[in-house]
């Protein structure tokens, strides 16, 4: 609508649109002629869009007092995808938890559009799970041990050949005309036979494990413990979360560069993206795995001195847990309490065992699979003693045990008497 704010009459005609626009505006326009002023008219432009493209130009009008240039402005739809960070940093995660951090995207354009994650060059990013990663780590284990047999098999057959041959060549080889038909044809062993079929498949299977290199393994081990979608999909005008999970299963640190790639990418660039974290150990550790109370005599005290470590900053809380079974016999003082930061916490054990602890805590004896518990008293036997440590923050247990072998308070001969039987005089036996 063209109004006259002039305190006069007025007039204005219509230009043409410029020659690479004119096409896709239709103008409706009934001429007034001169206008009063205050006097009101209106012009109906229609927008037939047929280039994916935006227009930016304007619609010229000449009038008495001069040329007016209206800005015609049309925009297509498009997808403007952007994130607010581009470097999702898990910071340090205790071995044995996870860590969650989200890549937030948005689109400021109209069109919707599927995001995915890929390498820098555009690749599809396979999945790859900590059971394929322990089930490729137990193959190439299995292939190294049956290589480093082979090599050891092959030196013996060499060796041994080798020998045959000395042998041979010393005893001299038997006259072709003496031998009878068949006589210098080897013998087939139907178990060397069935081996030698087995090692084939072995080597066959073998064969087909891709001979990786060390970038491949860790950018598999990367994937078994970083998890994340490849690909969603996010509307016009929205916001979307992409969830990363990290859960290490070593003492490593994972940084990698990848790229989210857009379908309609016309107006939006390829984004790089960092996921980058680090695997620490647990805050709370102890001096040793085993402790080593060697001989123990039944109904005497004693004791051990058991020192826990915090590497971490702050201070932790911690509880000591043992079995029921050696309620009786064992004590920790103190059970609870807690470490201060980058400090040192020691507990005291106290231990008084008798004879009943071999009935009592049988299933800890430390035996044989095939071997049957002591039932003499007087008999020596060993037993190990599972601890565990938890820590408020921490997760994974601290795990440890005691170490101990029982024995009587007593001295015993084996056999009880010793017959020397007839002697002769002034000799010995």
């Amino acid at each position: 609508m063209f109004t006259n704010v002039s305190f006069s009459f007025n007039s204005f005609k219509l230009l043409p649109l410029e020659d690479n626009i004119k096409d896709f505006f239709h103008i409706q326009y009934t001429p007034t002629g001169r206008m009063s002023a205050g006097l009101s008219t209106t012009i109906t432009v229609t927008f037939t869009p047929q280039l994916n493209q935006d227009i930016n130009s304007h619609f010229p009008i000449l009038s008495e007092t001069g040329r007016i240039d209206i800005p015609l402005i049309c925009t297509c739809k498009k997808a403007l995808v952007s994130v607010d960070d581009d470097v999702i940093d898990f910071g340090n995660v205790i071995f044995g938890e996870q860590a969650t951090k989200y890549l937030k995207l948005k689109n400021s354009g109209a069109l919707a559009t599927k995001v995915s994650i890929k390498t820098n060059d555009g690749r599809t990013i396979p999945f790859f799970s900590m059971e394929d990663l322990r089930k490729r780590e137990e193959q190439q284990r299995l292939k190294e041990e049956y290589y480093a047999a082979k090599a050891v098999r092959e030196a013996d057959e060499a060796k041994k050949k080798a020998e045959e041959q000395v042998q041979e060549g010393a005893e001299g080889a038997a006259p072709e005309q003496d031998r009878e038909p068949g006589e210098g044809a080897p013998e087939v062993d139907p178990a060397e036979e069935a081996a030698r079929k087995e090692r084939e498949e072995l080597e066959a299977q073998f064969s087909k494990l891709a001979a990786l290199t060390p970038q491949e393994i860790a950018f598999e081990e990367f994937l078994a413990q970083v998890s994340f979608k490849r690909s969603a999909f996010i509307e016009g005008y929205s916001e979307l979360k992409l969830q990363l999970t990290f859960v290490p299963y070593k003492l490593t640190e994972v940084d990698r560069q990848f790229t989210l790639f857009l379908d309609n990418q016309d107006y939006t660039e390829p984004i790089p993206i960092t996921i980058k974290g680090q695997c620490v150990d647990v805050p709370i550790y102890v001096e040793k795995e085993e402790y080593d109370m060697n001989v123990l005599i039944y109904d005497q005290f004693y004791r051990q001195k058991i020192t826990l470590f915090n590497r971490a900053s702050n201070s932790m809380k911690i509880q000591l847990f043992f079995p029921k079974d050696f309620k009786p016999y064992l004590e920790f003082n103190p059970t609870l309490g807690y470490i201060q930061g980058n400090s040192s916490f020691v507990i005291w054990l106290k231990f008084k065992p008798d004879r009943s602890i071999l009935t009592t805590c049988n299933k800890y004896l430390v035996r044989k699979d095939d071997e049957d518990a002591p039932t003499n008293p007087h008999d020596e036997f060993t037993m190990r003693i599972p601890i565990k440590v938890t820590g408020a923050n921490q997760v994974l247990p601290v795990k440890f045990s005691i170490r101990c072998c029982f024995s009587v308070n007593a001295v015993t001969f084996k056999p009880p008497q010793i017959d020397f039987g007839n002697v002769f005089n002034e000799n010995a036996a």
